[in-house]
Parts: structure tokens; C-alpha cells; sequence
């Protein structure tokens, strides 16, 4: 009778561990796939806050406002060039097609004073050679300008200038008859190339 109650408590011991690991292995399992819950919905939003981000940065301009001054000048003398037609291009993404066009003159210094929020800018001057290898692809930051100042290279000479934040130098000189005038910007499309090509006439009428 006693071994007969020995070998049930211990078959009843038995029973209980095996229900005991059962039941650890089905908590783990829970936790498991708890913990696999919360790092997928983890990845996720932090995919969609990246994605917001990087759509606010990419369409949307500036919030601030930022001044720049541009200076025009003789990349050969050092000189100003006074009362010369420029054209500004702005946009928020150099991989997107389309900017936006500003027109200017330069003031009696050669200057042209703007308020952009856009995030780069690009400049040409009408019947000028801009002093830079491939002109076509050269952009600049503005945050960059308004914090430092920035100076286009000067392939025409080796002027030296006084750079100040919020300057933005650019060095031209007048085009040889036989030079092409179009312009082919990477940050404008189609649409800015009949643009251009309008103001050229609008400005050769003036």
C-alpha cells in the first residue's frame, strides 16, 4: 500500500512539472511574439515619421525667410556689374524638375538684394559667361550663404573679395559673340528653358 502511494505522488509529481514546463514554454512564446509586436510597430513608425520628414524637407520651403545679397562681378577686373538683368533660380530639391524664377537688375554696385525660403538657389547673368567650370550645375545652399557666405570659383581671374554672411559672389564676364546663350539649369525643366528664352528677348527689346 505504501509503494503503491509513493509511486502515485510521484506520477502526480511528474504530471505537475510537465504542466508547470508547458506553461513556461506558452508564456515565453507569448512574450516572444509580444516582443516581435512591438519592434514591428516600432519600425514602422519610425518609417513613417523618416517618410514625413523627408517629404517636408524635400516639398515644402524654408520656414525662415533668409536674406541673401548677390553680388555680380567681373571675374577678369574685380568689377561690379551695374544694371545687368539676372536671372535666380530657387527651388527645395535638386532631384525635382521644376524651380522657381526670380528676375532681377543689379543696383548701380552690381547687387541684387533677395528674400528667398527656398532651400538653393542658382544664378545666371544675361549676356554673361558665368566664371565656373559646367555653370549648369553649380547650385548653392542658402542656409550655407546666410551662415557663412559663399563665393562662386573665379575661372576668369583671381579676384579677391570680402565675404560676409549672407553674400553670395558670382563671377562673370561678358559673352564672346560666338557663345552660345541657352541655358540647360538642372534644377529647371522645359518650362524655365521657354522662360528663359523669353526674358532674353524681353531684354534685348529693352
Amino acid at each position: 500500500m505504501r509503494r503503491w502511494c509513493w509511486r502515485s505522488l510521484r506520477a502526480k509529481e511528474r504530471v505537475a512539472k510537465v504542466r508547470l514546463a508547458k506553461k513556461r514554454v506558452a508564456k515565453k512564446r507569448v512574450a516572444g511574439a509580444g516582443r516581435r509586436a512591438v519592434l514591428a510597430i516600432l519600425g514602422v513608425t519610425v518609417w513613417i515619421v523618416l517618410a514625413l520628414a523627408h517629404a517636408q524637407n524635400t516639398a515644402t520651403p524654408q520656414n525662415v525667410n533668409t536674406k541673401i545679397q548677390i553680388h555680380v562681378i567681373d571675374g577678369r577686373t574685380g568689377n561690379p556689374i551695374p544694371y545687368q538683368h539676372v536671372l535666380i533660380f530657387v527651388t527645395n530639391d535638386l532631384h525635382y524638375p521644376e524651380a522657381s524664377l526670380i528676375n532681377q537688375t543689379t543696383d548701380g554696385r552690381g547687387i541684387v538684394d533677395i528674400s528667398t525660403d527656398y532651400r538653393y538657389i542658382q544664378v545666371f547673368v544675361d549676356w554673361h559667361v558665368l566664371c565656373v567650370k559646367h555653370p549648369n550645375q553649380i547650385d548653392y545652399a542658402t542656409s550655407v550663404v546666410a551662415n557663412k557666405g559663399v563665393r562662386s570659383s573665379d575661372s576668369c581671374g583671381k579676384v579677391e573679395v570680402n565675404l560676409q554672411p549672407g553674400d553670395l559672389y558670382i563671377f562673370a564676364r561678358p559673352r564672346h559673340w560666338w557663345e552660345p546663350t541657352s541655358r540647360n539649369s538642372p534644377l529647371g525643366s522645359k518650362v524655365r528653358n521657354r522662360t528663359t528664352l523669353l526674358t532674353s528677348f524681353v531684354s534685348i527689346l529693352d
